[in-house]
């Protein structure tokens, strides 16, 4: 019987050594000729998702109205008429047409296109805002993906160990060796594993979901993705990350557009009622019988021009809301600076506590965590440990395995948020 406990030992010490040993590394899904990128995916996305081809619409919608801004007033065309008679000598009178043109004046027509210019910076803004959001999306569920991949390993392996461990302990329950407690814990433990894996590969299946409606690819098929959790951990100063992500947020341009378009609005406004020139004119015949000889006037020209006097309308209510919205988007810009700092702060202190928890985890708590497991599995082998005290050095292994896995996962997603210019507030990310 002691024979029999020393084989077996000494399989789950084979089995734990082999898993210690192996490195960790994504699992493959459906492989398929090329392992996807995260470039791959990020040109996918930008090429694909309908967010960005609204952004961009709009860029151009807003450029058409800057420009259709300033162009000049449209010219009237009339027909004119006078002394109209069936007289021997007025013969049906005068016959003519009439053209009204309307300039404006005090560079209303260039100031009026510097206010929708503006409005294209804004929209510009909001392009680059929704193309961001779109990179931090794909890259956050790439992360996703990979992280999930890692998970289904750890959970298949400890399923493997958890199954192979009921099997023999069974064995080892005919023969006398175990007690039926360390049996029906085994048991447990083998079926426990095996829904943490159906659950991993939930979550997996979830993870590649995100990862298809980020690129705008709802037929996106799980297949080799090209990633790996050991390469280095992002590195993010604080105070220069901040000041980079304050100085390229593409909200802070658009606010600061905002401000600038209500600035020329305010000139637009105060020169709304400067006089414009008003010109009239056009050719004109005369059939009236009034010349020498007894002969037709013949063709005339008609002239009038004047300006528009702004004695009732002085646009005071309208360069006063214009002057207002200077304040109001000014105050706007500040707070949304002020929102940014604060949304940076919490995320920060999530990339910082996660980065340390790694860096704890795979240079302390993993370390002494396998060493604790294939210290246990060695007593055991020699009948100085008992089979709860492997297995909780097992459960304790794994876990750790598990929270390193949460804490890189963690460390990338809030640098691609934080990297991503604070996108993710305000209609982007959450």
């Amino acid at each position: 019987m002691s024979r029999l406990v020393i084989v077996f030992a000494l399989l789950v010490l084979a089995r734990g050594s082999a898993w210690a040993q192996a490195p960790v590394t994504p699992t493959t899904v459906t492989p398929e000729p090329v392992a996807l990128t995260l470039e791959t995916l990020e040109r996918l996305a930008l090429a694909r998702h309908p967010s960005m081809t609204e952004a961009e619409s709009a860029v151009e919608a807003s450029r058409a109205q800057a420009s259709q801004a300033g162009a000049w007033p449209n010219p009237t065309i009339a027909y004119v008429g006078d002394e109209i008679s069936g007289g021997s000598v007025i013969r049906g009178g005068e016959h003519g047409v009439v053209f009204d043109q309307t300039i404006r004046l005090g560079g209303k027509l260039r100031l009026s296109r510097d206010a929708l210019d503006a409005g294209v910076s804004e929209a510009e803004a909001r392009r680059d805002r929704a193309r961001l959001v779109v990179l931090t999306s794909v890259r956050t569920a790439f992360h996703e993906v990979i992280a999930a991949q890692l998970r289904v390993d750890v959970r298949r392996r400890l399923a493997d160990v958890a199954a192979e461990t009921r099997i023999v302990s069974a064995q080892l329950f005919n023969i006398g060796a175990v007690d039926r407690p360390d049996v029906l814990t085994s048991e447990i433990e083998s079926t426990t594993a095996g829904l943490d894996v159906v659950e991993a590969h939930n979550a997996l299946a979830r993870a590649w979901t995100h990862l298809a409606t980020a690129v705008a690819d709802p037929a996106l098929s799980p297949r080799e993705i090209a990633g790996t959790h050991d390469s280095p951990l992002p590195e993010l100063p604080r105070d220069q990350t901040l000041t980079a992500a304050l100085a390229a947020s593409p909200e802070l341009a658009e606010a600061r557009a905002q401000v600038t378009r209500a600035e020329r609005e305010v000139a637009l406004a105060k020169k709304t009622t400067f006089p414009d020139l008003l010109l009239r004119g056009g050719p004109r015949y005369n059939r009236e019988l009034l010349e020498v000889n007894n002969t037709p006037v013949g063709v005339e020209w008609s002239v009038e021009a004047g300006l528009t006097v702004p004695l009732w309308d002085r646009n005071r209510a309208g360069v006063a809301a214009a002057t207002s919205r200077i304040a109001m988007t000014k105050a706007a810009a500040t707070a949304l600076e002020l929102r940014l700092i604060d949304r940076f702060a919490t995320l920060y202190d999530e990339y910082a506590t996660a980065r340390r928890r790694a860096e704890a985890y795979r240079t302390e708590v993993l370390p002494k965590a396998d060493e604790a497991y294939q210290l246990y599995l060695a007593k055991y082998g020699e009948m100085a440990a008992s089979y709860p005290q492997v297995l909780m050095a097992q459960r304790t292994l794994f876990a750790a395995n598990e929270h390193y896995l949460d804490a890189v996962e963690g460390v990338r997603t809030t640098a691609v948020m934080i990297q991503g210019l604070l996108t993710i507030g305000g209609g982007g990310i959450q």
